[in-house]
């Protein structure tokens, strides 16, 4: 089924592709096709989920029939219109243009680095933390129901949070019954459309084809990019419609076209669905755009671009928002007098000193380098920011998390340091360039929506994934300023960012392939700060041993170094680090692991693998249901994930103990009969459940089974 999506996708690439501007090259028109092609695919993905929810069929036969029949429409109208299907002709035509040197480049690239990161979207399950939680939790839950409202939850983010790139990721997991294999290549396709569109808007803005090419390297080579195209995020899914929004913005700009135009404002309204945050970003730009159009023409046709671009708004949001309301009595989020209410995202003082504290807690978090001493002046130089601005630098007003400077490969929170340094030096030499009025206000815009980002959200620890459209504008101004860089200095610089990609696609702390991430510590006398103690009953045998190194002084799981360690000193605790088998994890790669244990590779100990493994052999062949009661824990779709492969496929799980306010809805009038609970806090359930209804307990440090006498549907409210 999940070829039907791939074969109807073909046929609207073929479209786009055999109508494409006849300007463009081969090369240039495939890129074209490629995007377009996902923008028509988003947007058949919003309409089937929206018609299927509303009747409740929102199943595999109802997705599956309604692709089948978007296939046939995209055959019949492709057929009317009289699309040639010469790709395969075209491509060997422009193959024999490139030379033998050039075709083995493009192999061995796609070999190392595109065919990696496949393998790992592919074969290691979806197991980011926010993926759990609620990126697919939220699709499990949907799929249950049978449609998208809201439904009783513990984590008020699997409802609000905006939905598009889950509502993509929903229809991939359907076709593929319900197994998560090709989930992550929604993102990773996200990604390629980005490489796509980045080089579309050098060409756009008339660079040559050699910039172009750096465009679209600088945008594969974004660490946070690389290690989020793995992943069941939303980050890269809205960077690429924001691409396209800014892509057909510059189309606006040179041919005025009313296809362009549409293109710009259906990409934008696409990206905002994803993230809010593409908003944001995209501001300037808009601000930018829409004084050109009052300029430029009348009033009635900027009465009715108005209109449309409402009326689409409103389709589209529409439905969203009203179950929002509906729930919250608020859109877009709960107000803070509501139960149901979790935290601002939006910064709570305004101001000249509050955004710059914002532009130097959001810049640090490119700064991090595998250098402790490095990092530490980072720190003091951020702190010190801070007391002559007069503002505190963890102000819970301007942040949710405390600053600090570190250097991690990890898929939420990586920086993008080489990237950044880039952005900003070519920021300055296009001051000094002769670069036309178009070209002037990308560079604007970009920064103006960067400064954007960091007045009005509070700074948190993995705002640099949030931080891509920036990074991936930021492409195409670095891309500007080597216009007259000579041939071979850009091709240098291509072959550094191809070279720097390695650690990210292979040494991926989440997903490593290669077990080199211990071993980069030694030769570096890379120390972790702060070092984290993973289980807490080890505190005493940490403290005794990295008393002299560590301050234990704070009541916290997480310490700092003192002072400033040798290279000697830090190898020495590298090595007592080794002996309590603080890195352990990091000297294992997916290859060491099954399936399930990739699941539980954030679960450093081990531990509640061991203990979901003890409780799951409990189970009956085929449960009535499982109710869900946690209060440490908050998604479950990996334990949903895995007991469906030992029960049956049909296996349904939800929540069971939620605040009263969800009872009132709609799926939560339905009845859900469970004979299980599976727990995290079995005082709790006891207290729930009557003695009497309880037929065994099966109990780990972690998890709690609880197996009832009788089929229950009782929801428990708190």
């Amino acid at each position: 089924m999940v070829i039907l999506l791939l074969i109807t996708h073909f046929l609207s690439f073929h479209y786009f592709y055999t109508f494409a501007p006849n300007t463009y090259d081969f090369w240039a028109k495939i890129r074209l096709a490629f995007t377009q092609s996902l923008i028509v695919g988003a947007v058949w993905v919003y309409v089937i989920t929206e018609v299927l929810s509303f009747f409740n069929l929102l199943s595999f036969t109802g997705v599956t029939a309604s692709w089948a029949g978007v296939f046939l429409i995209q055959l019949l109208y492709n057929h009317r219109h009289g699309v040639s299907y010469t790709l395969r002709h075209d491509f060997g035509e422009a193959l024999k243009v490139l030379s033998t040197k050039t075709r083995v480049y493009f192999l061995l690239g796609f070999v190392l680095l595109i065919v990696p990161l496949i393998f790992l979207a592919v074969y290691v399950p979806p197991k980011n933390i926010d993926s759990i939680n609620y990126h697919l939790a939220r699709i499990q839950l949907w799929l249950q129901n049978g449609n998208v409202a809201h439904f009783g939850t513990i984590f008020v983010f699997q409802l609000y949070n905006n939905v598009l790139a889950e509502f993509i990721q929903m229809h991939v997991f359907v076709l593929s019954h319900q197994q998560d294999y090709f989930i992550q290549l929604v993102q990773f396709s996200a990604m390629l459309g980005s490489v796509c569109v980045a080089s579309l808007i050098a060409r756009a803005l008339g660079l040559s084809r050699r910039l172009e090419i750096l465009a679209g390297v600088l945008q594969f080579s974004i660490p946070i990019g690389l290690l989020e195209s793995t992943t069941t995020q939303n980050d890269y899914v809205a960077c690429f419609f924001f691409l396209c929004f800014v892509y057909h913005g510059v189309a606006v700009f040179n041919a005025k076209t009313r296809t362009s135009f549409v293109w710009m404002i259906l990409s934008l309204l696409l990206g905002g669905y994803t993230k809010y945050t593409v908003f944001v970003f995209a501001l300037p730009f808009c601000v930018w755009i829409g004084w050109r159009i009052f300029r430029q023409y009348p009033w009635p046709t900027i009465i009715k671009k108005g209109v449309f671009v409402g009326f689409i708004g409103l389709g589209l949001f529409g439905p969203f928002l009203w179950r929002n309301y509906q729930l919250f009595g608020h859109i877009p989020e709960p107000l803070p007098s509501s139960p149901l209410y979790a935290y601002q995202h939006s910064t709570e003082r305004k101001g000249i000193a509050c955004t710059l504290s914002g532009l130097v807690k959001n810049t640090g978090l490119h700064l991090g380098l595998p250098y402790l001493e490095y990092n530490q002046t980072i720190d003091n130089f951020v702190s010190k920011v801070h007391e002559w601005l007069g503002v505190s630098l963890n102000d819970g007003a301007l942040s949710l998390d405390d600053y600090s400077t570190r250097f991690v490969i990890h898929e939420d929170m990586a920086g993008n340091f080489i990237h950044f340094l880039l952005i900003i030096c070519a920021t300055v030499a296009v001051g000094f360039l002769p670069i036309s009025s178009l070209q002037k206000g990308i560079v604007v815009c970009a920064w103006v929506g960067f400064i954007l980002f960091c007045t009005m959200l509070k700074f948190q620890l993995w705002s640099s994934r949030t931080h891509l459209p920036f990074f991936s504008v930021g492409s195409i101004i670095v891309a500007m300023a080597l216009g007259r860089t000579p041939k071979k200095w850009t091709s240098v610089l291509v072959l550094g960012l191809l070279l720097m990609t390695v650690p990210y696609i292979y040494a991926n702390s989440n997903k490593s392939l290669l077990p080199i991430r211990s071993l980069s510590k030694y030769l570096l006398g890379y120390i972790p700060n702060p070092m984290c103690v993973k289980n807490l009953s080890e505190l005493p045998t940490y403290k005794k041993t990295l008393d002299q190194y560590y301050d234990f002084s704070y009541h916290s799981p997480c310490f700092y170094v003192k002072g400033h360690p040798s290279y000697l000193e830090k190898l020495a605790i590298l090595r007592q680090l080794d002996n309590l088998q603080y890195f352990q994890y990091e000297n294992e790669s997916v290859f060491n692991q099954n399936r399930w244990q990739l699941y539980f590779s954030n679960d450093f100990a081990h531990q509640k693998h061991r203990n979901f493994l003890s409780i799951a052999r409990h189970l009956a062949l085929r449960p009535k249901g499982i109710g869900v009661i946690f209060t440490s824990e908050i998604g479950f779709y990996h334990y949903w994930s895995m007991l469906k492969e030992v029960t049956h496929p049909n296996l349904q799980m939800q929540y069971v103990y939620y605040h009263p306010q969800y009872a009132t809805l709609p799926n939560e009038q339905t009845t859900f009969e469970y004979d299980y609970i599976l727990t995290d806090n079995l005082p709790l359930v006891k207290k729930q459940i009557p003695s009497e209804l309880i037929e065994a307990t099966y109990i780990t440090p972690s998890l709690q089974l609880v197996k009832l006498k009788n089929i229950q549907s009782k929801k428990h409210l708190y």
